[in-house]
């Protein structure tokens, strides 16, 4: 009888075993439903706004980003082509992947691009501190702005000035600083708030002027 019962369980075992190995040759399904846990209760979908573990995981399914973890953790291109570099590191040049669609048309540059400035004027903006759209080379101080028209960017040189002798303060005017103002977004003109009529060139997104010793310029970017 022990005999018996040990044969059927050898018979029983060789079957499963044997649905088992058969199994694993047959192509993966498709379709279905996939159930997966969250810790808590998502109370955004947004990306720009989104912060709690359980949002980032469903945003995760739900967007393609430019540039996803891979299975060694670092990022790898996705919707963007790898960058390219400038030599000191401050620019990054993305292209857009061929094909890549959104509600089933295109997606350009210009989108890609407004999704990360809605991001930088988010809550999360904290993440996009270190990209500047608006920078200024020279021995100047400078303050960017954001307005409905385009950028304001105020220069102020206070090298050339001496202490006031008798109500008047001695300027220096050997001491203007030639300054350059870069754009990395589009930008068509460049206005100076104070002097108008100046005439300044906008050339591959950058603008070069002078700064004239203890002035400020005001210079609006469209």
């Amino acid at each position: 009888m022990r005999t018996a019962r040990r044969l059927a369980l050898l018979l029983l075992l060789g079957w499963a075993a044997a649905g088992s190995s058969a199994r694993a040759y047959l192509p993966p399904p498709y379709g279905g439903t996939v159930a997966a846990p969250l810790t808590e209760q998502p109370v955004t979908l947004d990306p720009a706004r989104a912060s709690r573990e359980s949002e980032l995981q469903v945003i995760s399914l739900l967007y393609d980003p430019l540039f996803a973890l891979g299975p060694d953790g670092r990022p790898r291109p996705h919707l963007a082509h790898a960058p390219e570099i400038s030599p000191d590191g401050r620019t990054w040049r993305m292209t857009l992947r061929a094909g890549v669609l959104a509600s089933g048309r295109p997606v350009n540059a210009a989108e890609a691009a407004a999704s990360l400035r809605r991001l930088k004027r988010g809550p999360n903006g904290y993440l996009m501190a270190p990209v500047h759209a608006i920078e200024v080379e020279g021995d100047v101080t400078w303050l960017v702005n954001r307005n409905a028209a385009g950028w304001m960017v105020t220069l102020l040189n206070p090298a050339g000035q001496a202490k006031p002798q008798h109500g008047i303060t001695p300027t220096d005017f050997r001491e203007n600083r030639l300054v350059t103002v870069i754009s990395h977004v589009p930008v068509q003109t460049a206005v100076d708030k104070l002097l108008p009529t100046d005439r300044l060139e906008v050339r591959d997104g950058r603008v070069t002027f002078e700064v004239p010793a203890g002035a400020v310029r005001i210079i609006e970017l469209r």
